[in-house]
């Protein structure tokens, strides 16, 4: 297994995170240099690339956007499995499921980080969905793959997070039954 950094950046300013400052705004890796990339390395006997990225599924590129990416590198490589490390539930479009749906390359694993359960600590967050949408992604993504391995992380004890907002998480994670979860 490989790792390839297409994206690094931000533009989000989660209430929590410091990367929008440290790292500046999103930017791609070039697309060409992707696949070049990726060709090496599997010239170099690795099965599978894993890419990653702050926000991978913003992937842009001169208008090659991540799912077009995705696409050039099952046409243009001989990778035989191909993983996303993470990627936020409002950068998954129905054209990247498709791909999920009906390639198999593409890695039955998804990391869609949660972060909360309660909409009033998302807000607090600065995330931008609500666990309602989280969910109705998460069953959109399994009616297409039941099998799927979802992982997610998750950051307890938020300032303000009342016993109410706690178990609103905790009754989503056992409502998703993700594979794995990162605590913080």
């Amino acid at each position: 297994r490989a790792f390839l950094k297409i994206e690094d950046g931000c533009n989000n300013f989660c209430s929590y995170c410091i990367i929008p400052y440290t790292r500046g705004p999103i930017r791609s890796k070039p697309y060409q240099d992707v696949i070049n990339e990726i060709n090496r390395i599997v010239e170099n006997g690795y099965k599978e690339v894993v890419l990653t990225g702050i926000h991978t599924g913003k992937y842009n590129d001169n208008g090659i956007d991540f799912t077009s990416l995705v696409k050039m590198i099952l046409n243009e490589t001989k990778l035989l499995r191909l993983r996303i490390s993470s990627i936020e539930l409002n950068e998954i479009t129905d054209e990247f499921l498709n791909l999920l749906k009906t390639n198999k390359v593409v890695a039955e694993h998804l990391h869609l980080p949660l972060q909360a359960g309660s909409n009033h600590v998302l807000k607090m967050m600065n995330r931008h969905y609500s666990r309602e949408e989280f969910i109705e992604k998460i069953n959109k993504i399994k009616e297409i793959k039941p099998n799927i391995s979802i992982t997610t992380d998750i950051i307890v004890g938020f300032p303000e997070e009342t016993d109410e907002d706690f178990l609103d998480t905790i009754n989503l994670c056992k409502e998703v039954k993700f594979s794995k979860i990162h605590a913080f």
